[in-house]
């Protein structure tokens, strides 16, 4: 017998196969979308992996060799390093405070007393002065730095210490010069720098004599050789030495330049 077929069971049925077409066209999508996400994330994180795996950027040292504690080659001190020092010998006592506003740059600054002349010659005479010793560091490679120098100062005292000889040499006197040049260090061992130098030394005195100018230019040319030797990270011991020939208008017993320091310096 035939069956009547209702029109709602026939769209009933045309609603089901509309619904299951439009569900089988949309899984692709899907899928597709699903890929796509995992492609991503997965560049994501390869990418991730490869920025932490990339080798960060090394950060430049304070000075191109070591760090060690020097005062007198050409390796200058750490930036915002402080260090204090203390030397005796001829022609004066001193103390001194080093400072590094860069880590290219060192200066200190010393008071001396001085019982001889700091600029030239041999006579004894009392008398004090600073100095500021500068140093700018130019070059370094391996266990060799190169600094270029400079040292101003000022001597105030009897007259023999800024060349007055004769009845006026216990009287009052004063001298202002300065040194410039450079100097080469050698750190050949963690403990032990060796430095060679040399330097101009211009200025002028002011004697009390009579028979002389009161006011004389000065002159002179002027080696340095340092030792540095390292106790302890923060201790240092150090020979200073330099030696010369200078120039003057017939002051000074002689126109020799010698000067010798054995100190000690402390990194604070």
């Amino acid at each position: 017998m035939a069956r009547n077929v209702s029109p709602s069971s026939f769209a009933l049925a045309a609603a089901a196969l509309t619904f299951t077409l439009a569900a089988a066209a949309a899984m692709p999508e899907r899928a597709g979308a699903q890929t796509s996400s995992q492609d991503s994330s997965q560049d994501s994180s390869q990418g991730g992996e490869a920025e932490h795996m990339q080798e960060p950027e090394r950060e430049m040292p304070d000075r191109p060799t070591s760090g060690d504690l020097s005062l007198f080659s050409g390796r200058t001190i750490s930036k915002g390093d402080t260090t204090l020092a203390a030397g005796v010998a001829w022609p004066s006592i001193w103390a001194g405070i080093w400072l590094a506003p860069s880590s290219t740059l060192s200066i200190g600054i010393q008071g001396h007393v001085y019982y001889g002349s700091p600029i030239m010659g041999f006579s004894s005479g009392a008398g004090f002065g600073i100095t500021a010793p500068i140093r700018l560091h130019l070059w370094g490679d391996g266990s060799l730095d190169f600094s270029l120098t400079a040292e101003p100062g000022v001597v105030l005292g009897e007259g023999q210490l800024v060349g007055q000889t004769g009845i006026y040499q216990d009287s009052f006197g004063y001298g202002i010069y300065g040194l410039v040049g450079g100097v080469l260090g050698a750190q050949l061992s963690d403990a032990f720098t060796v430095s060679l130098g040399a330097a101009g030394q211009i200025g002028y005195v002011h004697t009390p004599s009579r028979n002389v100018s009161p006011v004389s230019a000065i002159g002179g040319i002027v080696g340095t050789l340092s030792v540095e030797a390292a106790m302890s990270r923060d201790t240092l011991i150090f020979l200073n030495m330099r030696g010369g020939v200078g120039f003057s208008d017939g002051l000074f017993d002689s126109q020799a330049m010698l000067s010798a320091w054995l100190g000690l310096a402390y990194l604070l």
